[in-house]
């Protein structure tokens, strides 16, 4: 019982509207920033991918 107690005690939640609206926008500002570092990343995996494409093409041209 004094477990559940605790464990109930150790769920307090955000108290205000202001702190909820801050934490949900903290929230949404980290996926964006997610989805933002995602597409960099594929941006200059494509890159490299086709910086590659052109030096393996290059090498198989005759001299």
């Amino acid at each position: 019982m004094a477990r559940l107690a605790a464990a109930e005690m150790s769920k307090t939640g955000i108290s205000t509207q202001a702190q909820q609206v801050l934490k949900l926008e903290h929230e949404n500002h980290k996926k964006e920033q997610a989805l933002f570092s995602r597409q960099q990343k594929d941006a200059l995996e494509k890159n490299r991918w086709e910086v590659r494409k052109e030096k393996a093409q290059a090498k198989h041209r005759g001299k």
